[in-house]
């Protein structure tokens, strides 16, 4: 057992509680040791012993991960996160691997935009970790945590502030993620959580469609829908999951594995900006489309090979194991 929090009583009232980062505050970056004795009287009845170590100011971060760690207001220091047991430089880490991992899979380049829903707070939650000048608007009542932004499944969008035919997406390479950290489907719900169309599919952008069935989608290529995946893991909406095409026919794919190809039709990149909770249908939020999960991150990129779609969707959930958000 180590110890984690200290707790006094007067009168079986709390007089103080510490925390195991209260006591790291101010120690210099190495090893130290941290030692908690109970007395009675002058009998030493209980200890605990726990060893650490403060690691040193990273040198060099990728510009990628000052920019954004500054975005969302969390300083490179020692001090205690509101992530639990993580200081705030763990924080800076965590995200320094990701992005270079983005880099190292030649993946930051594809990447359009990128929202780690990292902080706790409308503001933070909302950065773009590719652009942080560009942030979401958020709509309806979200509840904002440092485990990501949940809707409501009524009235809650946001919009991205990315219109497709600004990007370089094309009506055959182009690819999402979404890290939905809940699983709150019911029988019957049909949930849009992602992309613009137009009018009624004659142009849209790659969208994903949850419903207690399975998971269907959308793509920039026109109608990608039908075919829709027979496991029922992928029923389940907690997890990692992706819409891609590139190398050939749209994917559909849950946690880093294939789970069926939808039907393709052709259609044209929509002018419409992007929106997350919903989907944008012609310039106005879909009203039976709202989603009730939990999102953890939503990226859209220029299209990904297999290969690639694997080695993004490991550097996710190795994000979000550090940061203690994984619960797939």
């Amino acid at each position: 057992m180590s110890v984690n929090k200290i707790v006094t009583k007067v009168d079986g009232v709390i007089n103080k509680e510490l925390n195991f980062n209260d006591l790291k505050a101010g120690l210099a970056d190495g090893a130290h040791t941290i030692t908690v004795e109970a007395f009675n009287g002058a009998t030493l009845v209980n200890s605990q012993t726990r060893n650490f170590t403060i690691a040193a100011a990273v040198s060099s971060y990728e510009a990628e991960t000052t920019s954004y760690m500054n975005a969302i207001a969390i300083p490179d220091n020692t001090s205690a996160s509101a992530y639990s047991g993580k200081t705030n430089r763990d924080i800076w880490v965590i995200m320094d691997d990701y992005f270079k991992g983005l880099k190292t899979n030649s993946l930051l380049v594809e990447g359009v935009f990128d929202f780690p829903m990292l902080g706790g707070t409308a503001s933070t939650n909302g950065v773009d970790a590719l652009n942080p000048t560009n942030s979401l608007i958020w709509f309806g009542s979200w509840i904002h945590s440092i485990n990501g932004s949940t809707g409501n499944g009524s009235n809650t969008y946001a919009k991205t502030g990315v219109i497709p035919t600004d990007t370089t997406l094309t009506t055959t390479s182009g690819g999402i993620f979404v890290v939905s950290g809940t699983d709150n489907l019911t029988d019957n719900t049909d949930v849009f959580e992602f992309g613009c169309q137009v009018s009624n599919d004659t142009s849209l952008i790659l969208t994903i469609k949850r419903s207690n069935a399975g998971n269907q989608g959308k793509g920039n290529n026109g109608k990608m829908y039908g075919s829709e995946p027979t496991s029922s893991s992928y029923h389940n909406a907690l997890g990692v999951h992706s819409l891609n095409r590139k190398e050939a026919d749209p994917q559909f794919w849950k946690d880093g594995v294939k789970q069926g190809v939808p039907f393709a039709s052709g259609g044209s990149i929509p002018n419409l900006e992007i929106y997350i909770g919903t989907i944008n249908l012609s310039d106005s939020p879909y009203s039976s489309g709202y989603s009730n999960q939990r999102l953890q991150g939503v990226i859209l990129n220029n299209g990904l090979t297999d290969a690639q779609v694997v080695q993004w969707n490991d550097l996710i959930n190795a994000r979000e194991a550090a940061l203690g958000r994984k619960t797939w």
